[in-house]
């Protein structure tokens, strides 16, 4: 079982640049509000670097400075380290026997480790991090359903050497088990901006579809985005207001590789947080 774990660990990718700026003192330095605000809008470069499970933000976490890059890395890798193995052990298995490889229906580590298949699966760093879902319990003790966030980053950039990106923020809900009922995927690269292939290609959908489902039912790469595109274009908006915000939402749903897809947008105004605007869809249960 040592053996086992040792490996598990050691498939881990924890690159060079992030630990060689590691804090070599034991206090962590605790962003103010304005360098956390700045740490979340950068937009870190695409690595080149194959789908797998990185630590903090792998080969992502070139960020802005030296500086920004200390922030919580410290208890980031050890803290992150018991999951991160968890998730690599998974992944080795699934390697080996493709046919538990999946994500509806599945275990939350299953999912997860399916989803490093086919992306950058990072344990995240700040307040976007890996976390196990707990078993917490209402007043009257029935579970409350927990939820897993994962950032991912996207790996298909064929003829582009230079894309920047952020990462993709995918939610895992679950059942009473910690199976995963339904999957949330929040987008950074729009796919209603896109009209070229290579458009398409740097939204990342693919293959984050990919990891949800199979190869075999995504399908063809190009037939895949034009059947999002159209079920964009088909989204039904409607309008809301308050005494704070308003704005637009629309989405549209088929059916999909077993399962229902809704594909979801949403812009808002909010004068206590300023303007706020999504794309991304979410894959469930029928």
């Amino acid at each position: 079982m040592k053996q086992w774990l040792a490996a598990a660990v050691a498939l881990v990718l924890i690159p060079a640049s992030a630990s060689a700026h590691r804090p070599k003192h034991s206090a962590v330095h605790m962003p103010t509000a304005r360098e956390l605000r700045d740490f979340n809008d950068v937009t870190p470069k695409a690595a080149k670097s194959p789908p797998g499970i990185y630590m903090c933000w792998g080969d992502n976490a070139v960020i802005i400075d030296k500086a920004h890059r200390t922030f919580g890395e410290e208890r980031c890798y050890v803290e992150h380290a018991p999951v991160a193995a968890k998730l690599a052990a998974r992944r080795l298995t699934l390697l080996a026997n493709p046919a538990e490889q999946g994500c509806l229906g599945a275990d939350w580590v299953t999912c997860a480790a399916t989803l490093s298949l086919t992306n950058q699966l990072t344990t995240g760093i700040l307040d976007n991090e890996l976390k196990e879902p707990k078993a917490l319990h209402d007043l009257d003790g029935k579970p409350i359903l927990q939820t897993v966030w994962i950032d991912v980053f996207p790996t298909y950039y064929p003829g582009q050497s230079s894309v920047t990106q952020k990462a993709h923020h995918v939610e895992l809900r679950l059942d009473e088990k910690n199976y995963v009922t339904a999957i949330y995927v929040r987008l950074t690269t729009y796919p209603s901006q896109a009209r070229t292939k290579e458009d398409w290609d740097a939204t990342g959908t693919y293959e984050l579809m990919r990891g949800m489902t199979s190869e075999k039912c995504v399908g063809d790469r190009l037939d895949f985005y034009r059947l999002f595109r159209d079920l964009m274009s088909r989204r039904e908006l409607s309008d809301f207001s308050n005494e704070t915000a308003y704005g637009t939402t629309g989405k549209a749903q088929t059916g999909f590789c077993g399962a229902k897809l809704v594909v979801h947008s949403g812009g808002s105004f909010d004068v206590n947080s300023g303007s706020h605007y999504s794309e991304g869809w979410t894959l469930s249960s029928n």
